[in-house]
């Protein structure tokens, strides 16, 4: 990415960005839980969706130790409930073992965007930055989101995963 563009970029940021809840802390459990939220779900929805559940379930310790069915009824109306049962799957490894500590660990959680092999598409991002810029993805080029496809194999899981940490 050319620096003009990314200078583009972060100014229109800085301009237009949101307050959003998720945005308030550097925490990794909310930032994960506000990723897998987005998915295939529009901000303005998620947000009240985002605070109730943080009132609930502030930590993964929290969201770990609770019954699924309790945690799938705070799911309720954001859809695609297998994000919500691979979270509560996920968050009991990471109440074990702790947050993942590198972007190859991100990627072997279940539901992280390069898990699952998905067409390649333009990213909100780009379009939003076309947009804003009147710049067409003719004059960013490799400016594009690929699946895990060409990319290194996924590393093994740890041993044990989650099993490690069954009572």
């Amino acid at each position: 990415m050319s620096t003009d563009f990314r200078s583009i970029l972060l100014d229109w940021y800085r301009s237009t960005q949101r307050d959003l809840p998720w945005r308030e802390s550097r925490d990794p459990y909310r930032v994960w839980i506000s990723e897998i939220m987005l998915q295939q779900t529009v901000v303005k929805a998620v947000i009240p969706y985002y605070e109730k559940w943080m009132i609930a379930f502030p930590t993964v310790e929290a969201l770990a130790s609770a019954p699924l069915e309790t945690v799938l009824a705070h799911w309720q109306g954001l859809g695609y409930y297998s994000r919500c049962r691979n979270l509560h799957e996920e968050s009991q490894a990471m109440a074990c073992e702790g947050m993942p500590a590198s972007y190859e660990e991100w990627l072997q959680i279940k539901g992280s965007a390069n898990t699952q092999p998905a067409p390649s598409h333009r990213s909100h991002s780009m379009i939003e930055s076309q947009r804003s810029t009147g710049m067409s993805s003719e004059s960013m080029p490799g400016f594009r989101l690929t699946t895990a496809q060409g990319r290194s194999s996924r590393l093994p899981r740890k041993p044990g995963r989650p099993n490690s940490c069954q009572k």
